[in-house]
């Protein structure tokens, strides 16, 4: 036989196929065969042994061709495969290692009872409680209070919207046109220094301070019941939502149908917001609305800005009176507060509803109000603890 000869082995499927190339000639097939349990050579015939048959099987009896050659290419094939499956294997269980210890993390770091501001914290049982006031100041430092083991109480979350709570309630504009003028900078008064007293659990979860939501709820109930904020979609029922939608935005363009459902069953407040500005200036669409004096014509205009004909000229359609200068001035100073309070709570995007106590809801809530009834039913008579850890289970879930 030529040294020419050289021999390769692709798999296909459960089979092996043995080529043989003399030269530079076209390779040409030598042997199709299943993939064996054992290989051997006797007498210069290359031998298959197959499981549970345990028959022997000659693949190749010619003396044109070394047998020897033919073995160690199959078994290099073989020894690529099984690399290549313990590759994957690894692969596998690094995910599954990688995804136990996310698991494990977000187990270990899941909310539990926090501390805050305007909550009692307790160390010693013998002497009375003392109340922690809240007050917009750094934390002291570890140093000031020794021995300290903080039960928590509130969720990640809650902690974070009453940081933005203390600071926005004293600096959200009292009228349009403070909104215009350059901040001035706030002092920072230092804390009273507070020993921290034990007392029982269930005495201080039974004296929990106000829910941070329902802080966040009051702030958007008082600017909305100011009128200049906001545009009422609906009155009269018995429970309020507040959303903060961008007009344009392409999701709350997609959800004002099911907003318009809402409206039917829910008093909806729109803090409109320009924080999105996708496909045109957010501000020049609501200022023309906002000096509207009238709250139907105001809930009118904005439900016709989410028509497919919205901005086109339609005959024999009313043409819109310029709006005053001044007017229009307030207004777009109305829509950089309603930015602040949006960052400020710390929203990510549009469309953001709440509920009038403070909870956010789910956007594939927004299209079924009759879910959004059992949830609020769910969450009424619950403590705020007991709402911040539903709400969580809820995000996590998501």
């Amino acid at each position: 036989m030529s040294s020419e000869s050289t021999y390769s082995v692709f798999r296909c499927n459960d089979n092996l196929v043995v080529f043989h190339q003399h030269g530079h000639g076209t390779p040409q097939t030598l042997i199709v065969f299943r993939e064996p349990k054992r290989m051997a050579l006797h007498d210069k015939k290359l031998i298959a042994v197959y499981p549970y048959s345990h028959e022997a099987e000659i693949l190749l009896d010619d003396p044109g061709h070394d047998s020897a050659q033919v073995l160690n290419a199959i078994a290099l094939q073989l020894r690529a495969d099984s690399k290549a499956a313990l590759k994957r294997r690894l692969k596998g269980l690094a995910c599954a290692v990688f995804g136990a210890l996310i698991t494990s993390a977000v187990w270990y770091l899941a909310p539990g009872d926090k501390v805050s501001a305007g909550q009692s914290v307790s160390y010693s049982a013998s002497t009375p409680p003392v109340q922690m006031q809240a007050s917009p100041v750094r934390s002291a430092p570890p140093g000031d209070i020794t021995g300290s083991v903080f039960s928590q109480a509130d969720t990640t979350e809650s902690q974070r919207m009453q940081n933005i709570l203390q600071s926005s309630r004293s600096t959200l504009p009292a009228s349009p046109s403070e909104a215009l003028q350059p901040s001035a900078p706030v002092a920072v008064t230092p804390a009273p220094d507070v020993t921290p007293v034990a007392r029982p659990a269930a005495t201080q979860t039974e004296t929990t301070a106000q829910p941070t939501r329902q802080l966040m709820a009051d702030v958007l109930k008082r600017n909305a019941d100011r009128g200049m904020f906001t545009i009422s979609l609906s009155t009269g029922h018995e429970r309020t939502l507040y959303a903060f939608l961008d007009p344009t935005c392409a999701v709350c363009r997609s959800m004002e149908p099911a907003i318009e459902q809402l409206a039917q069953q829910y008093n909806v407040v729109i803090f409109p917001v320009s924080v999105v500005n996708d496909g045109g200036d957010a501000v020049e669409k609501i200022v023309p609305l906002l000096c509207e004096k009238e709250p139907g014509l105001r809930a009118a205009g904005w439900s016709a800005l989410f028509r497919a004909d919205a901005g086109m000229a339609v005959p024999g359609q009313k043409e819109t009176l310029p709006v005053d200068a001044q007017c229009a001035a307030d207004a777009a100073a109305v829509v950089a507060v309603n930015d602040t309070g949006f960052r400020r709570f710390g929203f990510a995007g549009t469309p953001t509803v709440l509920t009038d106590t403070g909870i956010r809801l789910a956007t594939g809530m927004l299209t079924a109000p009759d879910m959004i009834d059992r949830f609020l039913k769910i969450t009424d008579p619950m403590t705020p603890v007991q709402v911040d850890r539903f709400v969580s289970s809820l995000s996590v879930q998501e």
